[in-house]
């Protein structure tokens, strides 16, 4: 069984293929394992019906609310077998992701509010929210790293990064661009994320934080031009071949 715990807008737990079972607190745990994935094609998890088809630039975002109140949000699909309004029953087929291989790991992703939820480019996630959108800790660990990056004299954009004392470090994954930034290492693997385009810090740094704790509040620092919130991983065990499914629990009263 995998247990995901905390929820909130971008409180996820990083697994690999297949998610299997989701049991966590303040949400509806299903009585039975809940499988999201079939090869190429996502499957209806329990029973429900279409909410909501999006077109993003011919690739598709549907949202299935489920008989038993959650929400399951696919999106980069290349191909849809139902439509807005449509019964679906556990395990159907509905759609496919061509791109999915072998090696596709998935990141299921808890939600509150939320419009358009995009996939990973190049390890990223761009979620265009509203300035000042809190943003809490993945999983379990510390703020490593944090700062605003100008001027720094690297030949290309990429993988760098100041610390207080002003020495560059390769592989820090924050490329100079990203103007306010904050950067996290989890406690439960090595993996690091970095929040990019930030206006403020919430927490200190070094200091042990707890999965579903605020770190920081969104903006619309460095180069980018709407408000909006990147979250970029790195993970060797993930690689690049990564995929999100979002998911809404039915919060319990």
């Amino acid at each position: 069984m995998i247990e995901l715990l905390k929820y909130f807008l971008f409180v996820s737990l990083i697994v690999t293929h297949p998610l299997e079972k989701i049991s966590l607190d303040h949400y509806s745990t299903p009585d039975s394992a809940i499988s999201f994935i079939d090869g190429l094609c996502y499957i209806a998890p329990d029973n429900g019906y279409v909410k909501n088809i999006v077109d993003k630039d011919g690739s598709f975002q549907i949202t299935i609310l489920l008989d038993s109140g959650n929400e399951v949000v696919y999106t980069g699909l290349t191909e849809l077998r139902k439509r807005i309004g449509d019964r679906v029953i556990v395990s159907e087929p509905i759609g496919t992701d061509v791109a999915i291989t072998s090696n596709t790991r998935f990141i299921l992703m808890f939600y509150e509010k939320s419009v358009l939820f995009p996939q990973f480019v190049n390890n990223n996630l761009e979620f265009l929210v509203d300035k000042g959108t809190k943003a809490s800790m993945i999983a379990d660990g510390a703020i490593i790293n944090a700062g605003y990056l100008t001027g720094i004299d690297l030949e290309a954009d990429g993988i760098y990064t100041e610390t207080d004392g002003g020495k560059i470090i390769p592989q820090s994954y924050v490329p100079k661009s990203a103007g306010y930034f904050s950067q996290t290492k989890l406690a439960m693997r090595n993996t690091y994320i970095s929040y990019w385009h930030i206006m403020a810090i919430l927490k200190g740094l070094n200091i042990s934080l707890s999965q579903g704790e605020w770190i920081v509040a969104s903006g619309n620092t460095g180069a980018c031009l709407n408000p909006c919130l990147v979250l970029h991983i790195e993970d060797e065990e993930l690689g690049s071949d990564i995929r999100v499914i979002y998911f809404r629990g039915n919060r319990r009263q």
